[in-house]
């Protein structure tokens, strides 16, 4: 009986800690430490589809990938999973998606267990209405050897990406050659205006 509790208590403590295979949300602040305590330069996620300025209302298709991570062992079951979450607008599941999920609780949009075994993803969100102002997008991607062992090897990163409703744009947001031709246009129109004033000199003769 002793010798089946030691091994029952070597097992228990010998298993890993529980991974999320079918999601997990609330990551986006602080990472995947669960798999690695600090985030890797090699991994670098992306969104696709977002522009620096929203339709308030509209519906946008956005793709998730990511770049760089970790190798794939050999017989993997698992390639990553991500976090998303927005700080205004509604993210949604695209139709008959099986990858992705939205946490009811957070909002924020995960993988699922099918979406597991892929490294990028498609997601739908609903921009905020008017009068929302700037929205962050922050999304967090782990990438995992697929060994099914949380730990160094595995490789997360995040990237944080905003946009700013239509038609807020300043003159920061201008391309330079705009900058240019416009002060250009301006010095040339105080230039005509002063010759204008005051006008040709005329000498008379003694």
């Amino acid at each position: 009986m002793a010798a089946l509790l030691a091994v029952a208590l070597a097992a228990a403590l010998g298993a890993p800690a529980a991974s999320h295979s079918a999601g997990i949300t609330g990551q986006t602040r602080n990472g995947c430490t669960c798999h690695n305590a600090t985030d890797s330069t090699s991994v670098s996620p992306a969104i696709d589809g977002l522009s620096g300025e929203y339709e308030p209302g509209r519906v946008y298709t956005l793709r998730l990938s990511v770049d760089g991570g970790a190798p794939l062992a050999m017989n993997a079951t698992a390639e990553g999973g991500f976090d998303l979450n927005v700080s205004a607008g509604t993210l949604k599941v695209p139709k008959d998606s099986m990858a992705v999920r939205v946490d009811p609780a957070t909002g924020e949009a995960t993988h699922t267990l099918e979406g597991r075994a892929q490294r990028n993803w498609t997601v739908e969100w609903r921009a905020p209405g008017e009068g929302e102002g700037t929205v962050t997008f922050t999304l967090l991607v782990n990438t995992v050897n697929g060994d099914g062992v949380q730990g160094p090897p595995d490789q997360w990163g995040r990237a944080v990406l905003t946009s700013e409703p239509a038609g807020t744009s300043t003159l920061l947001d201008v391309p330079l050659f705009w900058k240019v031709l416009g002060g250009a246009l301006v010095v040339g129109v105080v230039v005509a205006a002063w010759a204008a004033i005051k006008g040709p000199r005329i000498t008379r003769a003694r």
